[in-house]
């Protein structure tokens, strides 16, 4: 049991490692391909073709075989749309998996996650989703900025810079910014408790094993986009408030983590050695750091109490967990469970 334990806090480190990989990997990439200052421009940016990105659905990354294949088997044989929706967003959307999702549509009431997922597959590098399929998922969730980072991603690889700006200006004025990994954790945490009855520390160690290797990709694309026209002031400053609006509306220290460097990177003054850049960098980096150090606290303070208690988590229990994670993200609904043990 105590194994099975140690699993969950490494599943919170994993998160934490990730969110210092990603600033890690921002700081390595300006310092290669951002000039020291650049030169201000008018006119549109040159559009370059965007990298590679992994999506749900690739080789990597991909969640652990237990944390994946125990539930599989318990899914596999339902007829229930929730529970194939589910398989489907633990498998990952591929171009295999884009036809049932498309079935899936008139089947549930999930319909922005199932949206979603189709937008993250690819094939040959091509993205599947239509047009008209992005459109419906603005409609379905139109105050999430991340289906403006999509549309944003979108309009740059046709070519239309400004139309790429426009929606990501869009995300960064939007209220909030919903990766529907809560949406699946709800519904793994629903599935385990049908099946078992409640949740034991090792049934949600696979539930986190399953959210550390969840892939947002849209972080890495935008992040891209930033690089690609850091030399347009229009582009930095939208930048800069997109950052700024993932640390205050992200679910996941990740979020936090990505939008603390963005707005550090490209808060007014950034490269120009103007005296207030560095006070204005440092509360971002400061807030991404602080809540580094409070997940891995609660970590530690979760992986503490439930070795010492034996409890498990009933549905009321785990109804809790979702509704903070929904309302205040990930660092609070983890302090919610850390509250509920002795």
């Amino acid at each position: 049991m105590r194994a099975r334990v140690r699993f969950l806090f490494a599943a919170c480190v994993l998160l934490l490692a990730a969110s210092f990989l990603v600033v890690s990997l921002r700081q390595a990439d300006d310092t290669a391909s951002l000039p020291e200052a650049p030169a201000e421009t008018t006119s549109a940016p040159v559009k370059r073709t965007l990298k590679p990105v992994p999506r749900a659905g690739d080789t990597t990354p991909e969640a652990p075989a237990n944390a994946k294949e125990p539930l599989i088997a318990y899914l596999e044989p339902s007829a229930d749309p929730e529970d194939q929706l589910l398989l489907l967003a633990i498998r990952g959307p591929s171009g295999a998996s884009v036809r049932q999702l498309r079935e899936l549509l008139a089947y549930t009431s999930r319909r922005a996650m199932v949206l979603y997922l189709i937008a993250q597959a690819e094939q040959d590098g091509q993205p599947l989703a239509t047009e008209q399929e992005l459109a419906a998922l603005k409609v379905a969730d139109p105050n999430n900025a991340l289906v403006d980072d999509l549309l944003a991603e979108r309009a740059y690889r046709k070519g239309n810079a400004e139309q790429a700006l426009h929606h990501l200006q869009n995300a960064a004025d939007a209220p909030a910014n919903r990766s529907y990994l809560v949406e699946t954790l709800e519904m793994l945490g629903s599935a385990l408790l049908r099946r078992n009855g409640y949740l034991t520390a090792g049934d949600f160690a696979e539930i986190m094993g399953y959210a550390s290797a969840y892939p947002i990709s849209h972080l890495h694309e935008i992040s891209q986009l930033c690089r690609d026209n850091s030399g347009a002031r229009d582009w930095r400053q939208t930048c800069a408030a997109r950052g700024k609006a993932l640390v205050s509306h992200g679910e996941t220290l990740l979020d936090t983590a990505v939008g603390a460097e963005l707005a550090a990177t490209y808060a007014e003054g950034w490269g120009s050695g103007e005296q207030g850049s560095e006070s204005q960098v440092a509360p971002w980096t400061q807030y991404s750091q602080q809540a580094q150090s409070t997940l891995l606290n609660l970590g530690q303070q979760l992986e503490e109490k439930m070795s010492r208690s034996g409890v498990v988590l009933n549905s009321q229990d785990w109804q809790g967990y979702i509704e903070v994670y929904k309302e205040q993200g990930e660092v609070a609904a983890l302090a919610y469970l850390v509250s509920l043990f002795p």
